[in-house]
């Protein structure tokens, strides 16, 4: 075999302490008024999904192979040649090299590849050999000999190790994830519960509160909800159904808030410099969903995988946000791509929010508007007040005459040369 062991890197109580330590840590970092502005089921489900396990799944079932001549050192022991050879190391080991063949075998997988570095809690001497590559599991056997039935053998054999290590693994994997939520659920109740008291012993001396600077308004302690109003229907008939549309001031309301946000992450850069886009677009979502709620489906802003933020009515969605870290301009061409693949119809109203980190940010804003208007679904700019934002007008991507707002807001996140 000419591959790597695997699950050696880390023991598993090592590997579930770390991941538990670092979803304690990113609880303790959040500030106050930031794990108050949201409810605890909401808080919850997002650490639940972050740092639960998605165990390996290894497809046995479609094993595919690729061979290729290597050189074989003969003056060694080598596993999968089918016999040994003794050779002092005192010898030329040149004249003792020889043309093999290293048989590869190539599997597809599902789940998080770092499980591969990850020891189970129990396993068996029969240790199991492959590397990931290209996305795939791949492990192999070197022969000098084309002998059918131990290259068979060696196959069979590390399937075999690899299924049971796995079974293993996947149970321990069970058994984390079901104290992700309840762990996350004890830690931010004690945030909260915290938090209540703190607010209960100012108000009993009955002193007036003073704001802390740069704290905006948009966090308050018990929130009051906003709806989403959307236009009332005319009472025309119409063969088509209208569809819902946010209203430009909810809009620029909606906008005001990501921006009160952003100016948290500068408040407290200590809070945010180590936190990733995942991170971020949650706690832009946070503020949001202490502030406003959706119109006759009751739903909320929802964080749903890589879908960013979105506001829902009536089934339809009115608003949608994407977030991503400056990667150039390409970067946001394909940002915008992903965008209208979401949006179907003519009023919606779209956002790009650019986190930028570790580079120059003033050439980042350079950048950003000429990027923007060399798309091609780029109709006209729109006079918008902001220091680090801009509004457009694009067409739909299968239709030029259907229009959408986009709002491009950039955003400095701290770097840890900056804290």
């Amino acid at each position: 075999m000419n591959d790597d062991s695997l699950f050696d890197e880390l023991r598993w109580f090592e590997w579930t302490n770390q991941r538990e330590q670092k979803m304690i840590q990113e609880i303790k970092n959040l500030d106050r008024e930031t794990v108050m502005s949201t409810g605890l089921d909401e808080w919850c489900d997002y650490f639940e999904r972050k740092y639960r396990a998605a165990s390996l799944q290894v497809d046995f079932d479609n094993i595919e192979m690729s061979d290729a001549e290597v050189d074989v050192n003969l003056s060694r022991r080598s596993r999968g040649l089918g016999f040994a050879y003794g050779f002092s190391d005192d010898h030329d080991e040149g004249a003792f090299i020889k043309k093999g063949t290293r048989f590869s075998f190539h599997l597809g997988f599902s789940g998080d590849a770092e499980l591969f570095k990850v020891q189970p809690s129990s396993y068996s001497s029969h240790e199991p050999i492959g590397s990931i590559k290209n996305g795939e599991f791949v492990f192999s056997v070197t022969m000098l000999e084309h002998n059918q039935a131990t290259l068979k053998k060696e196959k069979e054999s590390n399937i075999t190790a690899l299924r049971e290590w796995l079974g293993v693994q996947q149970r321990d994997v069970e058994k984390f994830n079901e104290t992700v939520r309840p762990t996350a659920r004890r830690l931010i109740e004690e945030r909260q519960e915290k938090g209540r008291r703190d607010q209960a012993l100012v108000q009993s001396l009955g002193v007036p509160i003073r704001r802390r600077d740069g704290v905006s308004a948009t966090y308050p302690i018990v929130a009051v909800k906003k709806q989403i109003a959307l236009p009332r229907p005319s009472g025309e008939r119409s063969q088509r159904p209208a569809e819902p549309a946010l209203e430009l001031k909810q809009y620029d309301e909606i906008l005001a808030t990501i921006q009160s946000m952003a100016m948290v992450m500068e408040r407290s850069p200590r809070a945010f410099v180590k936190m990733d886009e995942e991170t971020l677009r949650f706690l832009f979502l946070v503020p949001l969903n202490g502030i406003f709620e959706g119109q006759a489906s009751g739903e909320l802003f929802n964080f749903e995988g890589k879908t960013d933020i979105l506001i829902r009515a009536q089934d339809k969605n009115v608003f949608i946000a994407e977030c991503k870290f400056w990667k150039g301009p390409d970067g946001l061409t394909k940002t915008i791509d992903q965008l209208l693949g979401y949006t179907c119809w003519r009023d919606s109203k779209t956002a790009i929010l650019v986190f930028n980190r570790d580079r120059n940010f003033s050439t980042v804003l350079q950048k950003i508007p000429g990027a923007i208007q060399s798309h091609p679904n780029f109709v006209r700019v729109i006079p918008y007040s902001s220091e680090t934002g801009w509004r457009f007008v694009f067409h739909h991507r299968d239709d030029k005459a259907r229009e959408l707002s986009l709002t491009v807001l950039a955003f400095e996140v701290p770097s840890s040369d900056s804290v």
